[in-house]
């Protein structure tokens, strides 16, 4: 009969959108699982499990802090403050005497205003889409490996 027809066909195009949509999420997972070896470990490390679990936001707001981390470890280690916040960041970039250094006077001004901008820009994030959340993370990195390299 026909409405036998009809739900032959329904159900043979549920298990073929079902089919798809299994196909999607495995090309889906090999992708993010092929991202993460680009970024830098310590962004791996903080934002990943977020990721996973679909806390973008808490993805984003991790890395800052991984970032933020690392400066206060590298300032730390080489001067003995423990300092937080703006006065970090100054100290780690400072004119006069900076712990996290670069060739010359531009380009440690430059990365001064990139890492603090970014910083505070990426660490107010909220209402996060996945993509958003991996280009945030991919810049992320970019500075964190840049400050790996510094002087």
């Amino acid at each position: 009969t026909v409405l036998e027809d009809l739900t032959r066909n329904l159900t043979n195009a549920k298990s073929v959108l079902d089919a798809i949509v299994v196909e999607a999420k495995k090309r889906e997972d090999e992708l993010q699982n092929n991202v993460w070896t680009l970024v830098h470990p310590f962004i791996t490390s903080a934002a990943r499990g977020h990721m996973e679990q679909g806390r973008y936001a808490d993805a984003v707001a991790a890395a800052c802090k991984a970032i933020t981390d690392r400066i206060r470890e590298m300032v730390e280690a080489k001067t003995g403050e423990s300092l937080e916040g703006a006065a970090l960041l100054q100290r780690a970039f400072s004119h006069e005497s900076p712990v996290i250094c670069y060739d010359d006077s531009v380009s440690q001004e430059a990365y001064r205003q990139l890492f603090t901008g970014s910083l505070m820009a990426f660490g107010k994030s909220e209402n996060v889409t996945m993509e958003d959340a991996m280009r945030k993370l991919m810049a992320m990195s970019i500075i964190l490996y840049r400050i790996d390299q510094a002087i």
